[in-house]
């Protein structure tokens, strides 16, 4: 069994691998024979593409003691690896005691790389059929989402992608301890990926077409993601114009339209944003969008650039005073994006929410709302110490002295320096 363009792919993984991290290539078991491989395989419900035989007859996975990761995050499975994980699988769906147990995992679905549940698995075939099996998709299956998609066309697809990564330095090789390492990677991945995932290029299609409606809510998601990382310049105007149609009939798909506008980085795409952080915006969830996007998603120094980005420090205002009870967090957002802008019509309004939190945040029982409210009064400290604002001062140093909360109190003594203010500190604070 010899599949040329799978075995080109993964003889380039391994000379990648021996050239950056020769020490990770002994952990990849030897290859295994087809004869071993079809007596291994013989006792499963279904045929197995002649690809996953290729694989292993390159290695047989890698030792469990030292997993060797192709990917980020996946480890290769040997073989029996492979069989134990598929055994269990089954076993725990078959005894969820649902009917349609295999509609959640089919008995067809054979892991090859694995991540603490999740897997990129194969679908085999039934027995009996004639006509050899030569490929097969590769589905991303992980226990706790309801859908398993199809990531790639093939094996052969999902190595040639993986040999990209190594090949243009993408993926490298980050030492974890004794005879153990990670694979990590970055933000290019996708974009190598893409020619190699023709499913993805057509949601881009269908997105720069207008035929969104005929996308999953996933495809959608990740159509706009590879939107913007395969054509940044021609993205602004087309997620816009699918945000402000949908602004007030497709929630969810509004947030992921704002995520992805976020994601461009630019400060002509976070100034398109602006306008639904506006006082008339009666759609709560979708400003605290936009806050939780401006200041997680842009980079502090790109939303400097923000012309007039002044103007929305009253909205802002008004969502602290409203508490957002729908969005609890966006007290937290809020405070921190109003540090950001540094317009110190913000002291006051942060100073009330402060006092109302309360020194230890906040007297609720419910450890959810305890955190919730840590979480705001943690980053209102922060922002005041950043808006250099002296009125602060006093109850920054009130807060110090009085917090039960040791990271409340290192806080607050850190945003009083900001403001020139040292007086007061004793024993552990003023060795901080």
């Amino acid at each position: 069994m010899f599949l040329p363009p799978l075995w080109q792919a993964l003889t380039q993984i391994e000379q990648c691998l021996r050239a950056i991290a020769p020490d990770v290539v002994l952990h990849l078991r030897s290859g295994l024979s087809p004869a071993t491989i079809a007596a291994k395989v013989a006792h499963l419900p279904c045929q197995l593409p002649t690809e996953v035989y290729v694989l292993f007859q390159w290695h047989d996975g890698s030792d469990p003691q030292c997993p060797v990761q192709l990917l980020p995050n996946y480890s290769f499975l040997s073989l029996d690896e492979a069989l134990t994980e598929y055994a269990q699988t089954i076993a725990i769906y078959e005894n969820l005691g649902i009917d349609d147990w295999q509609s959640l995992y089919h008995p067809f679905w054979f892991p090859l790389f694995a991540s603490e549940g999740s897997y990129y698995l194969v679908p085999g075939r039934a027995i009996g059929v004639d006509e050899d099996l030569e490929s097969a998709p590769i589905l991303d299956f992980f226990n706790e989402e309801p859908e398993t998609p199809i990531v790639f066309d093939s094996l052969t697809a999902l190595m040639q992608a993986i040999a990209a990564c190594w090949q243009a330095g993408v993926y490298r090789v980050e030492p974890l301890g004794m005879d153990q390492w990670q694979t990590v990677g970055d933000d290019r991945c996708d974009r190598l990926w893409l020619p190699y995932q023709p499913q993805r290029a057509a949601q881009i299609a269908a997105i720069l077409q207008g035929q969104t409606t005929e996308l999953t809510p996933e495809q959608q998601r990740q159509g706009y993601m590879d939107l913007v990382a395969m054509q940044p310049e021609t993205a602004l105007p087309i997620l816009t114009a699918e945000l402000a149609t949908h602004r007030q009939t497709a929630p969810d798909r509004c947030f992921d339209l704002i995520h992805a506008i976020g994601r461009l980085q630019t400060p002509a795409a976070a100034a398109s944003l602006l306008p639904y952080l506006n006082d008339n915006n009666k759609q709560p969830s979708l400003r605290a969008a936009v806050v939780m996007t401006l200041v997680w998603t842009v980079p502090a120094p790109i939303l400097q650039q923000v012309p007039n980005l002044a103007t929305i420090v009253p909205p802002l205002l008004s969502m602290l005073r409203e508490d957002a009870p729908q969005a609890p967090s966006s007290i937290r957002d809020v405070a921190m994006l109003l540090g950001r802008i540094g317009d110190t019509r913000a002291v006051a309004p942060l100073l009330a929410t402060l006092a109302k939190l309360g020194a230890d945040g906040g007297t609720s029982m419910d450890p959810l709302t305890i955190a919730v409210d840590r979480d705001g009064l943690l980053a209102i400290v922060a922002s005041l110490g950043q808006l250099g604002d002296a009125q602060a001062a006093g109850p920054l140093f009130e807060l110090a002295q009085s917090s039960a909360d040791a990271t409340v109190q290192r806080w607050a003594t850190n945003a009083l320096r900001q403001l020139g203010d040292d007086r007061g500190f004793t024993g552990d604070l003023a060795r901080e």
